[in-house]
């Protein structure tokens, strides 16, 4: 996720016709798609810096800078929400007891962890936790 936000680009070929940013650094890319066991690095490219031109669609436009900048802090914290919502579950299925597990019922109390994630927050004017 780290290297995800260290992603740059370049939009000096950019044109709304056709031509997306481009990343300048794709070293980067290079490395974070290794890690993600992804093979095609120009498409994980292309997913990045192009976007579809409607719902439902296959037809790819090319972002702004904005837009590519979005994409990619959008990518890393979808990254961040699904690697924390696993830890949190196969934390909790690890202090499960056995028997719980194979579905099998028991008048016991369960204890779980519960973790509440609130990093960010404090960057909003307002936010939901105050």
């Amino acid at each position: 996720m780290l290297l995800i936000g260290q992603i740059e680009f370049d939009d000096s070929k950019f044109d709304e016709s056709g031509v997306p940013c481009s990343i300048s650094n794709k070293d980067k890319l290079q490395d974070i798609s290794f890690l993600m066991g992804i093979e095609n690095v120009d498409e994980f490219e292309e997913e990045i810096v192009n976007k579809p031109k409607g719902p439902h669609e296959s037809v790819w436009a090319p972002m702004k800078l904005e837009d590519c900048n979005d994409a990619r802090d959008s990518l890393a914290k979808a990254i961040y929400n699904n690697l924390f919502c696993w830890i949190v579950k196969w934390t909790n299925l690890t202090i499960l007891p056995e028997f719980m597990i194979w579905g099998e019922q028991a008048d016991i109390h369960i204890k779980t962890v519960g973790l509440l994630d609130i990093f960010g927050f404090e960057r909003f004017k307002e936010n939901f936790f105050e």
